[in-house]
């Protein structure tokens, strides 16, 4: 699958949005300092990501429920089970 530069400078500055706060406000500015992303171009990113709305969650575990989350991931697939079992014996 081919992407264009511009999907590919979404992924960066999403990827690096994720990595804030929860709710944290974040500008254009402020993401292309951090990603190294043209302004102009982090300008169309943010409008056209506000436009659609988007949502981005993060899927790691911490504080409290990273035991609920990590029994979740294991049901839905066991062989990561085997995985775990690895490496903690190794």
């Amino acid at each position: 699958m081919r992407l264009t530069s511009l999907a590919d400078y979404a992924v960066v500055m999403m990827a690096a949005a994720a990595r804030r706060d929860p709710g944290a406000r974040l500008s254009a500015t402020l993401l292309a300092e951090e990603t190294g992303i043209p302004l102009p171009t982090a300008q169309k990113l943010t409008a056209r990501l506000a436009a659609a709305r988007e949502h981005v969650r993060v899927l790691i575990a911490y504080g409290t429920y990273w035991f609920p989350w990590y029994m979740r991931r294991l049901a839905e697939r066991p062989a990561n089970v085997w995985f775990v079992v690895k490496s903690l014996v190794s």
